[in-house]
């Protein structure tokens, strides 16, 4: 089928101001991935449900195939949300007669031809793993759209439907990808979403709109005089909400942590040439069959620094993991170790001792009787002091720092035949020190750290006690 009228709309004046410069790096292929958060009405969600439409529109002007995956955290929420933006997207640009609308399975269609059509699809993602076997017979999909970002669980749930759908199809030409992250951020500094927006990666942008920035006229009143009442009844709440900034960042356990500062990209990090590796001292934490057992490898360098080498968190919760034996755990945990230490040509080091949680004399003895690192009893533990401590380790300017290598799977770290091609299967963007550090709380009732996701500081501080 072939449709034969045109239209011709302005974009320059379908694009909200806020959001024309991303309109513009996406056209020339600036990044891969767009992250735009802001409060509410700020225009982000409608803007990306236009570069759905119009990339789409404009690829097979280019002769590419190619198609959208617009998904929520749950099925339910998506006809009333994503698929009306997209609907009314496809109004504003007066393009209707080339798209076609389908209820089962949820998805838009677009028609200019027949043989190959082009799809915007509309998933809810309450399994992750449903999605992983999507596919298209024609083309490939471009374009993927997480709406409402803040509703999924974890940033591993969001990579995992990535490494499902980024896949180019060998037969049709292949023009890159382009990801959509919109979110309203949570209030809560320790939100994993929130954790991300900390760092900077070179294919990625973060975008912050509010409705400030939005043309008068398009928003309703009420909304402008619903904001004026939550400002003046709750300036945090308006702050949050319409805003979209993060405002509860009170009583952090490590506010002195700056991942400018502290944290170096595995591929940028190299010792000193003067420096020397004089002494290794390694935390552990042993978990339970629910909880995370961890490593934490610092280096004492010849130049007064703690160069904390990439950190083992081996979760039996996690995807393909079960509980493990004690015996296993150390093996598994030998390997990483002598896995960095090869990296880092650091064999020569004689002086490397393991500092396991004194509750675990199951493991301790299981370091001493089946590897060649000797292991000891942390000793007595003081919560209040031993955090004392790792504070004036990241306080100190110049003094502390950590490799990030990603949150990598413990199962994955090759044996020393295979050292050269490592084959590693990565679990989250970054090192779980680094995650924890970022959103471990205070308990303002007894100034204590709360208990719970600081598996890979207790082993660290386990390390920085016996420095």
């Amino acid at each position: 089928m072939k449709v034969q009228r045109k239209t011709k709309v302005d974009i320059s004046n379908l694009i909200l101001p806020a959001f024309w410069q991303i309109h513009v790096d996406i056209a020339n292929k600036k990044y891969t991935y767009y992250d735009l958060k802001g409060g509410r009405a700020s225009g982000k969600s409608y803007f990306t449900a236009e570069e759905l439409v119009l990339g789409i529109m404009r690829d097979r002007e280019r002769g590419i195939i190619s198609h959208a995956l617009a998904l929520r955290m749950t099925a339910t929420s998506l006809e009333g949300s994503v698929i009306e933006q997209v609907q009314r997207a496809i109004d504003k640009l007066d393009v209707n007669h080339l798209w076609k609308r389908q209820r089962v399975p949820k998805r838009l269609i677009y028609l200019p031809n027949s043989d190959t059509p082009q799809y915007i699809r509309f998933d809810g993602c309450d399994d992750p793993t449903k999605l992983k076997s999507i596919t298209f017979a024609k083309g490939y999909i471009k374009y993927i759209w997480f709406e409402e970002t803040q509703e999924f669980k974890k940033a591993s749930d969001i990579q995992s439907i990535l490494l499902s759908c980024m896949r180019s199809n060998q037969d049709y030409k292949f023009d890159g990808f382009v990801v959509f992250r919109t979110a309203n951020p949570k209030p809560e500094l320790n939100h994993w979403l929130n954790i991300e927006y900390h760092y900077q990666r070179k294919d990625r942008v973060i975008h912050h709109s509010t409705y400030l920035q939005v043309p008068k006229g398009i928003l309703r009143d009420e909304l402008y005089e619903e904001a004026e009442i939550t400002k003046k009844r709750n300036f945090k709440e308006y702050q949050n909400i319409f805003l979209g900034e993060v405002v509860g960042t009170d009583g952090l356990c490590y506010p002195m942590f700056d991942v400018n500062k502290h944290v170096i990209d595995i591929k940028k990090f190299a010792f000193y040439p003067i420096e020397r590796v004089s002494r290794i001292i390694v935390g552990c934490d042993v978990g339970t069959i629910i909880d995370a057992t961890t490593l934490s490898i610092l280096c004492i360098t010849t130049m007064g620094r703690i160069v904390r080498l990439p950190g083992y968190y081996y979760d039996p919760a996690n995807w393909g993991h079960s509980p493990l034996a004690p015996t296993i755990q150390v093996k598994l945990m030998e390997a990483w170790l002598d896995y960095w230490l090869w990296y880092y040509k650091l064999g020569a080091v004689l002086d490397i001792r393991i500092i396991v949680d004194s509750a675990s004399q199951d493991m301790m003895l299981e370091f001493n009787n089946s590897t060649k690192y000797h292991a000891m009893s942390v000793g007595q533990k003081d919560v209040i002091l031993d955090m004392r401590r790792l504070q004036n380790v990241y306080t100190v300017p110049d003094y502390f720092i950590t490799i990030n290598a990603g949150y990598v799977d413990p199962l994955t770290i090759p044996s020393k035949k295979s050292y050269e091609h490592p084959n590693f299967r990565m679990l989250g963007d970054d090192d779980m020190l680094i995650v924890e550090t970022l959103s471990l709380m205070i308990d303002e009732k007894t100034n204590k750290p709360i208990d719970g996701n600081d598996h890979m500081i207790d082993a660290t501080k386990y390390a920085v006690k016996a420095i």
